[in-house]
């Protein structure tokens, strides 16, 4: 079982890098591990900036997954087991935010298991930008060997809309549920994984009790930064000041920015780049400045993204806003 959801994890990671490569997702693929190259290439994510929640940082407390990033705790029913850290962050912005797994206190066999993903849609294909398109992503590909049990629909579980799948492997004797929701632009999904598809239905009525994360580190909703996906383009950008090369060439780096109220950028949050990569895009972005952003007559604080390029053919670092918007500098 422990193959096929690493797989699963790694499978969209496979499909973003070519989207349009008619790739098995999750097909042959899912019963084999598959290991992206971005994770061998890079050793993580780096912040700079104001302490605010980051995807990465949720953990297990108190028998509850809490994101304080995504603004959801979720608790885990009883026997559930948090099993190992997972991968940093690609350099396509996903997300291998927790496993669970629920072990036969008898036999020592897994029973399921639970694994929550993220992927950033500032930097997705567009095949897999919204939680309808990846769940559509994952239909289109399944291969004979996998059954649909139930048509992808929309379903409302605690505070959140989700985009459901439900397939199963008979050969393999194996049920999945999948639930996909867009938050905070990102698509975050569960995946629920067991032979026992009675299981699974607990876990998906489980999910009613996902409330809002409460803690003292978690924003309000009115002080959520706004998500837009171009804001770094002109003629937001007042002041650019290039990163100085660094690192190996010919690698992109995923980053997003938190712009506060003033127009300075408040926080970093370079998803996957070398140390010294991570130093220059940092020390580059901190001079930067732009127009404030104003929503109903009030400043508001704008999280956006950018991809970064060591060096690009010209010889120098390039700047693209990110995936579908094609803007440069």
């Amino acid at each position: 079982m422990r193959k096929g959801i690493v797989a699963l994890l790694f499978g969209l990671a496979c499909l973003q890098a070519d989207a349009g490569a008619q790739k098995a997702l999750p097909g042959d693929d899912l019963l084999r591990p598959i290991a992206p190259p971005s994770v061998a290439l890079t050793p993580g994510p780096s912040i700079s900036g104001d302490n605010m929640p980051v995807p990465e940082a949720g953990l297990l407390a108190g028998g509850a997954y809490r994101s304080d990033y995504f603004g959801f705790s979720y608790r885990l029913p009883r026997g559930w087991e948090q099993t190992f850290a997972g991968p940093p962050p690609s350099n396509t912005g996903q997300y291998f935010l927790a496993e669970f797994v629920r072990m036969d206190q008898q036999t020592g066999a897994s029973e399921g298991s639970i694994l929550i993903t993220a992927l950033d849609q500032f930097f997705a294909s567009r095949e897999l930008d919204s939680p309808g398109h990846m769940i559509d992503a994952m239909r289109a590909r399944l291969e004979p060997v996998y059954q649909l049990e139930a048509p992808p629909a929309e379903v409302k579980l605690g505070n959140h809309t989700f985009v459901r799948l439900e397939y199963q492997s008979r050969a393999a004797e194996l049920h999945w549920r999948v639930l996909a929701a867009e938050m905070r632009c990102h698509v975050v999904e569960f995946v629920f994984t067991s032979r026992d598809a009675g299981l699974l239905d607990a876990l998906l009525q489980s999910m009613n009790g996902m409330q809002k994360a409460t803690t003292t580190s978690t924003l309000n909703q009115s002080d959520v930064p706004v998500c837009i996906q171009d804001y770094a383009a002109s003629p937001n950008l007042v002041r650019k000041v290039d990163p100085a090369f660094a690192g190996p060439k010919f690698t992109n780096i995923p980053t997003r920015i938190i712009i506060g109220k003033n127009g300075m950028v408040k926080q970093v949050h370079v998803i996957s780049a070398f140390p010294e990569q991570a130093e220059s895009v940092k020390a580059a972005l901190a001079q930067w400045e732009f127009k404030p952003y104003v929503e109903d007559g009030r400043p508001r604080e704008v999280e956006t993204g950018l991809m970064f390029s060591f060096p690009s053919r010209e010889g120098k670092s390039q700047i693209r806003v990110p995936a579908n918007s094609n803007r440069s500098w």
